[in-house]
């Protein structure tokens, strides 16, 4: 039965991906009369762009560009990321390159930073949240830590907003002053997770998940066997989830100078405070000490005009759009340094875009980073859940062949390194971690899903003659062959041993230790350095200067992202096509559904690659934690 669903899915799958395409080229034929204008004024701009580049000064800002006084508007919208979901051609104008829907780079906000602290020509920067969708515990503290920057180079940072859900809020709180719009919200309510449990419903099916795993706590299959949570995924939960919250909040009282009891307090004495009378979240929030005032848009607005200067022409302060302040900035050379490779997303076998982790494309990217003239250190930024044992031990063995050629390696964790990602980054000479890192998740699992009791309910069997009893084996009409689930657990204890053995080699620790600790347990940053799985807790800056450390390098080191790249005209025409899109497929409503099916759509080929057969066992098996770092 599952086969047929799986075939099933993969049939509507395809022929929704052959839909798409036909519309997307009958669009484009089109649209295209309509397009082609400003694709030719496009690359007629970028052109211009770029010799408007080369004739820039090597340093400094044009005071014809930014005039003093002028306000910033820090507006952040998408989520943050390491890296891009699209590779980064040459230089191209803003206006072609980047629109107001698309992800931050992290990075690109401490670029940002690194010229406001030295550019007396901006006091005051505006932060606006309003389209923010957050990203991981890491990836906040690394923004807030910018924004703390700013504060303490003299720059004032405001914000305000109608809403601030939690990850909004955690940004707002390292602003110098937080407004809130006096009907507005402040929604904090703890985090957590409740995945659905199909255990019962496939056994009602007559589907048999045959979830074969080592570690007793590795929870990634249990969805699939269970009706509900194990005492042991419920144990790990707790601990990974609390000390988050611990974190979370702990960095928000500091930042707004308030007690970390405050923040549950907030939440927990809602109901009190709201029954039987009437309810005002906005002036709940401002009791609180969460937001220092209640200011409507006008008054905000001359709140700035008060103290920046006015465009008597436009009626408004003398503003700069964050992305045309950070187009300004003169790329810095690279000479001698640390190179950056980022793994991000799910880790596959093969080659993969910069929405996953390709074993062997990651490979190329580490070759590509040594050979690069100048390079003496290496960190790679891991921010994955897991996922293929064999793409995952690709890329750990050339970590060590880097390692084994003289180039120190530093293995950087961002939201989430974990299984996989935590193989990945046991080949490394030390890691350093954020406090907040979900990490650990040391096991493996393989999913071998069968229906027979489905078919014998139909009264439909399956019958013939082969030569050898594993042929045919791994048929899901089959009941799974006890032989063959005894090679298969062996299998997986022997990549599980395998895996414990490389960490104690790596962490000097014994595998009894290792074993203790791995069992696939999820740990963060903060729990999993107290253990010794980390080296050193600190974010990208940190793994950097240490790998630097490692190399001998001097304090002026430079580094470099070592990333996938596209022609110039493959991005002009992505961005086009993206254009077109964002203006046809305007509402909220859409950008919502198109989220939530980019996500599905992930998922489904995840699990679709995993349930495929296999020629051999091995290439099912997966170091993957099947959670995410998205919890704010």
């Amino acid at each position: 039965m599952i086969h047929i669903v799986l075939m099933v899915i993969k049939a509507v799958w395809r022929v929704f991906k052959f839909l798409l395409s036909f519309v997307e080229r009958l669009g484009r034929f089109a649209v295209g009369l309509l397009v082609l204008p400003f694709l030719v004024a496009g690359l007629f701009f970028a052109i211009s762009g770029l010799f408007a580049l080369l004739e820039k000064p090597s340093s400094g800002l044009s005071s014809a560009q930014v005039a003093q006084e002028t306000v910033l508007f820090l507006e952040l919208n998408g989520r943050l990321v390491e890296q891009l979901d699209y590779p980064k051609g040459p230089f191209l104008p803003r206006q072609l390159l980047q629109d107001e829907d698309q992800d931050i780079q992290v990075r690109d906000i401490v670029r940002l930073v690194d010229a406001l602290v030295d550019d007396p020509r901006v006091d005051d920067i505006v932060l606006n949240l309003s389209g923010f969708e957050g990203g991981s515990l890491a990836s906040l503290r690394d923004v807030g830590r910018q924004l703390q920057r700013l504060k303490d180079a003299g720059k004032t940072v405001l914000v305000w907003g109608l809403y601030y859900g939690q990850a909004q809020y955690y940004l707002a709180a390292h602003a110098s002053k937080v407004y809130l719009h006096p009907k507005g919200i402040l929604a904090l309510e703890g985090i957590g997770q409740r995945p659905f449990y199909f255990g019962a419903a496939l056994t009602r099916l007559g589907i048999e998940p045959n979830l074969i795993r080592a570690g007793d706590y590795k929870d990634a299959g249990e969805p699939l066997v269970r009706a509900n949570a194990s005492k042991e995924s419920l144990a790990a939960s707790q601990r990974l989830l609390d000390d988050l919250w611990r974190v979370f909040s702990a960095d928000v009282a500091k930042s707004r100078a308030i007690e970390r009891q405050q923040i549950d307090g907030f939440i927990n004495n809602l109901p009190r405070l709201s029954e039987g009378q009437t309810f005002n979240p906005a002036q709940y929030a401002l009791k609180a000490g969460l937001v220092d005032a209640l200011l409507a848009p006008d008054e905000f607005e001359a709140q700035l005009e008060k103290t920046n200067r006015v465009d008597d022409e436009l009626n408004e302060v003398i503003q700069i759009h964050w992305l045309d302040y950070l187009q300004l900035q003169p790329e810095k050379r690279f000479r001698q340094g640390v190179a950056i490779v980022v793994a991000q997303g799910a880790i596959f076998d093969g080659e993969e875009s910069v929405d996953g982790v390709g074993g062997l494309s990651t490979v190329a990217l580490i070759r590509e980073a040594r050979r690069k003239k100048g390079v003496k250190a290496l960190v790679i930024r891991i921010d994955s859940p897991g996922g293929s044992v064999v793409g995952s031990e690709l890329i750990r063995r050339e970590i060590e062949v880097t390692r084994q050629m003289g180039i120190p390696v530093v293995a950087s964790m961002a939201g989430m390194a974990a299984s996989g990602g935590y193989w990945i980054a046991a080949g490394a000479d030390a890691i350093v971690a954020d406090e907040s890192t979900i990490t650990g998740s040391i096991g493996v699992f393989a999913l071998f899903p069968t229906a027979n009791k489905a078919f014998a309910k139909l009264d439909i069997n399956t019958d013939g003659y082969t030569t050898h009893w594993l042929r045919g084996a791994y048929d899901p009409r089959r009941p799974l062959d006890p032989r063959l689930k005894g090679i298969l657990q062996a299998s997986v204890n022997q990549t599980y041993d395998d895996f414990i053995g490389e960490v104690s080699r790596a962490r000097k620790l014994s595998k009894e230790r290792v074993d203790q600790l791995a069992q696939g347990q999820v740990w963060t940053g903060g729990q999993a350095h107290q253990r010794g799985l980390v080296d050193q807790l600190g974010g990208l800056k940190a793994a950097v200067r240490l790998a630097a450390e490692k190399a001998g390098l001097d304090e002026g080191f430079d580094f470099v992202y070592v990333e996938p790249s596209e022609p110039v005209w493959s991005a002009v025409l992505s961005e086009v096509l993206r254009s077109v899109k964002a203006v046809v497929f305007r509402s909220p409503e859409w950008g919502n559904l198109q989220q939530y099916l980019n996500i599905q759509a992930s998922d489904m080929r995840w699990l679709s690659g995993l349930l495929s057969p296999h020629p051999m066992p091995g290439q099912a098996f997966q170091a993957h934690c099947l959670c995410s770092s998205n919890l704010f």
